[in-house]
């Protein structure tokens, strides 16, 4: 019985849809001395379902977060496509809901961080790593840049 269960499961994880798509360091560089830093990442939804995973987001740590400025690529997303940025160590959407419908088909986009607690928008500090995700996709092969800007 114990068998016949565990090749059941086995049978069904192949079924489970994970987001396939792929996000990808494009660019990164610093200003004033180290105190401005901003990463770049090309993200590429899946060819055959237009899923997108989550993807960590290094290097912050210690700066605030600033801006995150996105734009499509040669395949355009869905239009009014989402985003979360989530902190490692809080678990808060640092963008306070600032991302939802912030990536275009057509033009960029620059949005800020905001306190979802405070109401307001919030330069928060960053003390680990990121978590981005996007959904609201519907576009097989989409390409969206994502520029991630911080401050000390």
């Amino acid at each position: 019985m114990r068998n016949l269960l565990l090749a059941v499961a086995l049978l069904l994880i192949p079924s489970i849809t994970f987001g396939a798509g792929t996000c990808v360091l494009d660019q990164s560089g610093t200003q004033s001395g180290g105190n401005r830093m901003w990463r770049q990442y090309l993200c590429t939804a899946d060819a055959a379902d237009a899923s997108m995973g989550a993807y960590t987001v290094t290097g912050f740590y210690d700066f605030y977060l600033y801006s995150v400025e996105t734009w499509p690529g040669s395949t355009a997303p869905t239009d009014a496509t989402d985003f979360t940025l989530l902190e490692a160590v809080t678990g808060e959407d640092v963008m306070g809901g600032n991302g939802t419908d912030a990536i275009d088909a057509t033009t960029t986009s620059t949005v800020l961080p905001r306190s979802s607690f405070m109401s307001l928008n919030f330069y928060h500090m960053i003390k680990g790593n990121m978590t981005l995700t996007i959904t609201n996709n519907a576009v097989n092969s989409a390409e969206m840049y994502i520029r991630i800007t911080g401050v000390r």
